[in-house]
């Protein structure tokens, strides 16, 4: 009866390590993709205001 018991722990242990690594997953997934989004738009707004800043410095010239 306690060897039942035991393998049902485990079990339940398994699906509960299993349900969280997917939730986990499904998590970082999006995540990952806004965050590397987020770093090629601040990037590209640096480039800008370098571009922006050579441009006016041209034009008072």
């Amino acid at each position: 009866m306690q060897e039942m018991e035991h393998e049902k722990d485990k079990e339940v242990a398994q699906e509960k390590l299993s349900f969280f690594t997917n939730i986990s997953h499904e998590l970082l997934t999006p995540l990952t993709i806004i965050s590397c989004s987020v770093e090629e738009l601040q990037h590209k707004l640096k480039i800008t205001e370098v571009v922006g800043k050579r441009s006016k410095a041209t034009f008072l010239d």
